[in-house]
Parts: structure tokens; C-alpha cells; sequence
């Protein structure tokens, strides 16, 4: 299996944010309740009216799939279609092999500068460590503006399994009661992660 080192790992990860953060599924299906990665590497749930889409199968990830190599990459995302149409609120999953065994906080700390370089009005609000669906886990709150000029407030988690990353991405409008609601929906679904190190 083809392992990533940091610094096209941070590139990797900016360039799927920049993407999803501006991406509505024309013909996303309902969200089952529990969804699981194709590959078996993980399974999350997510409110009934969420849509998800298997990036996998999208030419939004088909260059980063291709460049990384078949099953390297895995991404699935959902989308509150309840949020605003202008900047909608959406969760993000991606799980890729490590070159060696890390803790999620030097996994969350490889991508901070090529973060702050790529992705335009990046701020951090707060990071650290903390534990999320009973596991270690690194967290980074931020905004940044998505590629119509919005402004997002986002958050990142990263967990680890043996060799394995994992990085949650939740994005929602950067408004007082968007954030309130879809972040409360945002830590639900967290909570519900179950990564298998596959």
C-alpha cells in the first residue's frame, strides 16, 4: 500500500477542503442512518435529512485519487440541506495510510502551515487535544472564506489507528445562528465515528 508524507499529505488535505467547501450534490441521496466507508475503514451516522455522497465516485476526488493510487484516498461526504443554500453546512471524512504509527496531534499539526498557506482567510480559533467517540483525538476550529468569497467557520479532527489517518472536516457559515445549530449537529455525528484502522 503507498504511503503519503507530510508535506503532500497537508497539500492533499487543502485541496479536498478548498473542493468540498464549495460542492452541493445535485442528486444526493437520503443518509441511511449509519454509513460505512466502501473500503470498511470506518462508519459514522448522520441525521436522517443529511445527504451523502461517496467522493469516491465524483470527479470532484478523481484527481486526488488518481495521483494517490486506487484505494489510497477515502472520502465521504454529507450536506445539512436545510442549511444555507449561499454556504451550506457539510461534514467531510477522509482516511489515508501513514508512513508510521503517530498520535492524532502530530497528525493534526503536519497540515497547519500548508493550511494557513492554501486556504484563503485562514484563521485558527482554537486547537488541541481531546477526546471524541471515546478515542484520542486533535481538534482546530477556523474560518476561512470558500471559493465564492463566503465565509466559513470550520473544524478539523484528526484521529489515528495503527498506520492510519483520519481527518473529519465540518464546515458551516460563519453566522452566530448557523454555527450554533449545525455545530451542535456537527459534535452529534462526531460522536457516532467509528474508525476501523483498515
Amino acid at each position: 500500500m503507498t504511503t503519503i508524507t507530510p508535506k503532500p499529505l497537508a497539500g492533499v488535505i487543502c485541496c479536498a477542503v478548498l473542493l468540498t467547501a464549495t460542492i452541493v450534490p445535485a442528486s444526493a441521496q437520503s443518509a441511511n442512518r449509519t454509513v460505512s466507508d466502501p473500503s470498511g475503514r470506518y462508519t459514522i451516522s448522520f441525521p436522517t435529512a443529511w445527504e451523502v455522497v461517496s467522493m469516491n465516485a465524483t470527479p470532484v476526488a478523481g484527481e486526488i485519487v488518481n495521483q494517490m493510487g486506487k484505494n489510497f484516498f477515502s472520502m465521504l461526504m454529507a450536506i445539512d440541506p436545510g442549511a444555507s443554500a449561499s454556504a451550506p453546512t457539510l461534514l467531510m471524512v477522509m482516511s489515508l495510510p501513514l508512513q508510521t504509527a503517530i498520535s492524532p496531534r502530530t497528525f493534526g499539526l503536519m497540515t497547519q502551515e500548508s493550511m494557513s498557506e492554501k486556504l484563503d482567510g485562514y484563521s485558527v480559533i482554537n486547537e488541541g487535544t481531546a477526546t471524541i467517540a471515546k478515542r484520542a483525538a486533535f481538534y482546530r476550529y477556523f474560518t476561512m472564506r470558500g471559493k465564492r468569497g463566503e465565509d466559513l467557520y470550520g473544524v478539523m479532527v484528526y484521529f489515528t489507528v495503527g498506520k492510519t489517518g483520519y481527518m473529519i472536516f465540518g464546515a458551516a457559515e460563519n453566522q452566530p445562528d448557523t454555527i450554533r445549530k449545525s455545530f451542535t449537529d456537527i459534535g452529534m455525528i462526531l460522536e457516532t465515528f467509528r474508525p476501523t484502522g483498515k
